[in-house]
């Protein structure tokens, strides 16, 4: 089963398709859920408001507590290389200087959540 549009529910569609999804699923089997991700800022400015029926987006961990809530482990969320903005923070290079290491750590986590991927996909085994 595969579902692509959860950002198109609201709460309690959620829970209801993802508790449905658990009772249908046989032991072993996969859910895969894909969605935009709320955790990159490009999202707003570069797609998700392009389709007027979006509800909200879904954060990754709200998605993997529902999961867990219904019973569902091994859950792996994933964030696809392919879907970031072809964009990188240029590093500084002053060598012999520990504040460097610091604004560049700082950095790439303000490329991640300005250019990051997307989408994510999050993939739950019953």
């Amino acid at each position: 089963m595969r579902v692509s549009y959860i950002e198109h529910l609201d709460l309690q569609q959620l829970i209801k398709l993802i508790e449905l999804a658990y009772q249908k699923l046989t032991p072993g089997a996969c859910l895969i859920l894909e969605t935009p991700n709320p955790m990159s800022l490009a999202i707003f400015t570069h797609s998700f408001y392009i389709d007027p029926s979006h509800n909200k987006p879904v954060h990754p961990l709200t998605i993997k507590y529902l999961l867990e809530k219904a019973g569902f482990h091994d859950i792996e969320l994933i964030f696809p290389e392919n879907s970031r903005l072809p964009v990188k923070m240029p590093e500084l290079t002053i060598e012999n200087s520990e504040q460097i290491y610091v604004f560049n750590d700082a950095m790439k986590e303000v490329e991640k959540t300005l250019f990051g991927s997307q989408d994510y996909a999050v993939i739950a085994r019953k």
